[in-house]
């Protein structure tokens, strides 16, 4: 991303520090606006913007909103919006995503997070290759391919990539677009970012996505109806009313009072669910899962948690895991250059 001039609207000093210190040390244009109105006056007035840095909510500061506005205008293809979230308010990211943010930046942030979202290099940065120590043996020596392998990645503008989970309609579960063994490489890599984005629940048998709803705690049905008790005044009787239907007339079956009228001699109450399919009578609905995947019906307390997380994975970095002409060696040696 060739950044020409990048719009900040943030106006908590501290985040306005790292921003405004790691913006000048990569020598990027930069104009800073600490309420919405004039934010948009600004974008307006001048629209050529290469990225948007919002706050997502503050005191003068409506990130939502604005990021609708500017996507009246601009797409998400041709200019990116990165919103900063409170960490303690992580789960108000769909929300940002939802308003056109195309990243989510979680506060507190470094530099450095800063640097490889917004694709900025710092001035400070030098890329080498240590010489190999003496006691190396020959195959651990970085080879010449990697090291033209490197110059060559150092000529293309890389920029963090995001991976992020996607629900699999014919699987009807969450998946990634890769490998169980990149997973597992990047939960351990501290270089790449992990944001947790939701945790749902999901079936305790295969980890399908299921719906949950109110039903029957003997046979998962959703199908039950609340019985209607009625409290006869006069003698305390509580019944369900079809015990005090008599044709069309209301009889208490304790007294044998005739012709009650509502509110006069009885109240209303509500009693228990009864199902219709299996006709378990209960104190109470529960709330039961459906799996979607293997149709497995399940008490909500019994199901599965499971967290959807994205993962900013850097270009370079991907490029290198993926290279299968690399040895082992010059794979580290290109993703150790990359990261320092």
């Amino acid at each position: 991303m060739d950044i020409k001039r990048i719009l900040v609207v943030e106006e908590d000093p501290q985040s306005l520090r790292v921003i405004e210190y790691t913006l000048t040390d990569a020598n990027a244009k930069y104009e800073v606006c600490l309420n919405t109105e004039d934010a948009w006056t600004r974008f307006q007035a001048d629209p050529s913007a290469s990225c948007v840095l919002i706050r997502m909510n503050s005191t003068s500061i409506d990130g939502c909103e604005l990021s609708r506005r500017i996507r009246g205008v601009k797409s998400a293809d041709s200019l990116p919006i990165l919103m900063i979230v409170a960490e303690d308010h992580v789960e108000l990211a769909g929300i940002a995503v939802d308003a056109g943010a195309t990243e989510i930046i979680l506060d507190p942030f470094e530099p450095r997070e800063l640097r490889m979202r917004m694709n900025l290099n710092s001035n400070a940065r030098q890329s080498r290759i240590d010489e190999p120590h003496q006691h190396a043996v020959a195959e651990e020596t970085p080879s010449l391919e990697a090291v033209n392998y490197l110059e060559t990645v150092r000529k293309v503008q890389s920029h963090a990539s995001v991976v992020s989970p996607k629900f699999d309609p014919q699987l009807q579960r969450f998946t990634y677009e890769a490998s169980e063994s990149q997973m597992a490489r990047w939960k351990d890599d501290p270089s790449v970012t992990k944001l947790v984005l939701d945790k749902i629940l999901v079936c305790p048998c295969c980890e399908g996505v299921s719906t949950f709803r109110l039903g029957c705690g003997c046979c998962g049905s959703a199908m039950t109806e609340r019985d209607v008790l009625i409290h006869h005044y006069a003698c305390a009787h509580i019944a369900n009313e079809t015990e005090f239907r008599k044709g069309d007339d209301l009889v208490c079956p304790k007294c044998r009072q005739i012709n009650l009228v509502a509110s006069s001699d009885f109240e209303t109450v509500s009693g228990g669910q009864t199902c219709t399919d299996c006709g378990e009578r209960s104190s109470q609905a529960e709330l039961i899962g459906h799996c979607l995947s293997c149709q497995h019906r399940f008490p909500a307390d019994e199901a599965a948690t499971q967290v959807l997380t994205a993962y900013h994975v850097h270009r370079v970095h991907k490029i290198a895991e993926h290279r299968s002409d690399l040895t082992p060696t010059a794979r580290r040696s290109v993703c150790e250059t990359v990261k320092n």
